[in-house]
């Protein structure tokens, strides 16, 4: 990376400012109805702070000799609830859950074999709402619930943590590795939040939810999942009046794609780098008013699909490396964000530097989405670090607008060049031919017994890795 020079610092800068104030109030008026409704409803679940009750404790084989490792304070607490501890699995604690508002205490350990399902029905009778799952260690990585594998080296469970109707449920301060499809899955619940979890190492998703209203993913840690580190699905109901699952302050690298979905979401202050793509949205479902706001997406440049051509994805799951990553499905490789056939999302406020192949694509007629005030191509330290483009549109879908974007380049480098601003959206237009493309790109086959080395699509150039470019 080299540092900008002075003048063309102050020309980015002046840029990047022109749009704060559009920004905040973007991020207010989204804000706004989200407390307005949680004050309303109560829907969003509150923390209870130690020792809540009523409570329930689990512990582990190795609890104690990890407890005695801990902070003093952490040590203090962990040390007391060992005494209550009843369970030595988390499924039996939730099963023996008989009054709503339960808290289950999770001690510093390493749970094996573990799979935990949290089942209620939405009532105001539901016994298994309003939950708090909570390790009780120093940071998430002191609870470890695991999946694991079978004798002959496949996964052994699928979902470390679901939920599913479970009202008002707060996860807090663990992790979940080594599972088929997710770590931690939220389905169909109105009220969650998951605070401080890390997933990782799991055959497809980190974190996962779909079907939710009132959600928040807050501060999570998500790496080495063979699809998506965050993923949220649609929801019904909502369509943009306000969000209905939040994710802030998260850190996703070294995934397939950093965050995956995007409707009706509020998604801002994460990072997000490492992965082969940063964001996906709407990729193969509806997807409708996101709202994406001040993120760091740099960096993602990652490709996994050497892993399929030499084999490695045909051996087990257990006899890979943790972090080896086996893609499902293709993807552009080296590109911040990728917006397929999305509608009205709005973007702004991110910093996006350092993709490859192009800091943000838009394409599929993808329509009514709005680029405002990003700063391309330089780090927060002020250092550039350029993307190949900074968009690349196949020029379909109408309403769509880039505007206050400021780059590395001098000017935002842009195909087509110019963008189209927000005074003068895009209109209807036949656009590029992409079709052929995706019709290559869609003949990718993953690993599998019949194809040990899957099968290299001919014609794709997404899982080709793209020239770094150099700075000017």
């Amino acid at each position: 990376m080299t540092v900008l020079p002075g003048r063309r610092v102050i020309a980015v800068v002046v840029a990047a400012a022109s749009f704060v104030f559009s920004v905040l109030v973007a991020v207010l008026a989204l804000a706004a109805p989200a407390r307005a409704d949680a004050a309303v409803a109560g829907a969003y679940p509150g923390y209870r702070l130690a020792l809540a009750a009523p409570r329930l404790v689990v512990c582990a084989k190795d609890s104690k000799s990890r407890i005695e490792r801990l902070s003093a304070a952490t040590r203090t607490l962990n040390e007391g609830l060992l005494a209550e501890c009843s369970y030595s699995d988390v499924q039996r604690a939730v099963d023996a859950v008989w009054r709503r508002g339960t808290t289950i205490y999770v001690l510093p350990g390493r749970y094996r074999d573990a799979a935990v399902s949290i089942i209620g029905d939405g009532t105001p009778g539901c016994v298994r709402c309003d939950l708090q799952l909570e390790g009780t260690g120093d940071r998430p990585d002191d609870v470890v619930i695991e999946g694991g594998f079978t004798r002959d080296g496949d996964w052994a469970r699928r979902v470390g943590i679901y939920a599913a109707h479970a009202d008002r449920l707060y996860v807090r301060n663990l992790t979940a590795q080594r599972y088929s499809v997710a770590g931690i899955e939220v389905d169909w619940t109105d009220g969650f939040v998951l605070d401080k979890v890390t997933g990782r190492w799991n055959g497809s998703y980190g974190v996962t939810a779909t079907g939710d209203d009132h959600g928040v993913i807050d501060g999570c840690a998500v790496t080495g999942n063979s699809a998506a580190g965050i993923a949220t699905g649609a929801v019904a109901g909502v369509a943009g009046a306000r969000p209905a699952v939040e994710v802030r302050r998260c850190r996703s690298a070294g995934n397939l794609v950093g965050y995956e979905g995007g409707d009706s979401v509020y998604v801002h202050d994460n990072d997000l780098s490492g992965n082969a793509v940063g964001i996906l949205t709407g990729a193969g479902a509806v997807q409708r008013h996101g709202s994406f706001i001040a993120n760091r997406v740099y960096g993602n440049n990652a490709n996994p699909y050497g892993n399929v051509w030499s084999g490695r994805c045909a051996k087990p799951p257990r006899d890979r490396e943790s972090d080896e990553l086996c893609p499902a499905i293709p993807v552009p490789v080296g590109t911040g964000l990728v917006v397929s056939a999305g509608q009205q999302n709005t973007y702004a406020g991110n910093l996006i530097y350092d993709n490859w192949r192009s800091g943000a694509a838009q394409l599929g007629y993808a329509h009514g989405n709005r680029w405002m005030g990003n700063l391309m191509g330089i780090s927060p330290a002020g250092a550039t670090a350029p993307n190949g483009l900074d968009f690349w549109w196949d020029r379909t879908g109408e309403q769509n607008c880039w505007q206050d974007n400021a780059s590395s380049w001098g000017g935002v480098r842009s195909a087509p060049s110019p963008m189209p601003d927000c005074a003068h959206p895009s209109g209807p237009g036949a656009g590029l031919s992409t079709w052929q493309t995706i019709a290559a790109c869609n003949s990718y086959v993953p690993a599998s017994a019949a194809t040990p080395k899957g099968v290299r699509p001919q014609g794709c150039p997404w899982i080709d890795t793209p020239l770094r470019p150099a700075p000017r």
